[in-house]
């Protein structure tokens, strides 16, 4: 007889939870945890999401391209953020989606929505993708990297400060020209959901949820008020929340 999972620890934070899972149980934790939200969504009407990229995510949309309750019909996709490159290029978020997720479920092609990645029409990328975005994405997947950004929000960016939904913004690691959200859409979100694993990223998990640190520095902090789940193996010291 095996022994039973663990249950994962869920601690509060000022306007928000922590989830947190041990490692082996993080992207199946994680996923269980998007695909009932979306289940809940699509059960009682049309509704968005936000997909992020990066390394996190990946294997989280695969095992949610296997959960047989969601109406996929009811659910438009949208994107966090991108890279400047081909949606073709491994590098891309809208490539990374697509092989682990949308590829893999019953989702009309019109209602996937990626980061445009040129011009149309002689309007830029971030304006274009700013007059699609919907009021208020219901729900936001977003990561966190070493240095605190999330989407392509990074630490000093004049986009935290851009009054549009969608922003042009520099990487310090190619590729380095992105689009971005910006915060006015993040902080709109109905449900923001920030994955965090691995302990590289313990001390911007620590800045992010601290009452002391500022966004500009430490941009996650913007969807501090959401659910963080994290895995066990990013606390190699205690989150302090003051």
């Amino acid at each position: 007889m095996g022994l039973p999972k663990p249950t994962p620890q869920i601690s509060a934070v000022p306007s928000g939870y922590q989830i947190i899972i041990d490692p082996d149980a993080f992207i199946s934790t994680a996923a269980k945890f998007l695909a009932r939200k979306l289940v809940a969504l699509t059960n009682i009407r049309h509704g968005s999401i936000a997909l992020s990229g990066g390394s996190t995510p990946g294997p989280i949309y695969q095992k949610i391209s296997q959960h047989k309750g969601i109406n996929w019909s009811r659910l438009h996709i949208f994107f966090t953020d991108e890279r400047m490159v081909s949606h073709d290029d491994p590098e891309s978020n809208y490539h990374l989606a697509r092989e682990t997720l949308l590829d893999r479920v019953p989702i009309p092609k019109e209602q996937i929505h990626p980061m445009p990645v040129e011009a149309q029409d002689g309007i830029p990328p971030a304006r274009v993708y700013s007059n699609i975005l919907p009021t208020s994405i219901d729900i936001l997947v977003l990561g966190i990297g070493e240095d605190g950004h999330t989407a392509s929000l990074f630490p000093h960016s004049p986009a935290l400060n851009s009054e549009e939904a969608v922003a042009q913004t520099y990487s310090p690691l190619p590729p380095f020209e992105r689009l971005s959200i910006t915060p006015t859409v993040i902080k709109s979100a109905q449900l923001m959901v920030t994955l965090v694993r691995g302990p590289k990223k313990n001390l911007a998990l620590h800045h992010a949820l601290a009452n002391t640190t500022s966004v500009d520095e430490w941009p996650a902090r913007i969807a501090r008020k959401g659910v963080w789940i994290v895995g066990r193996d990013v606390l190699t010291t205690p989150i302090k929340n003051t």
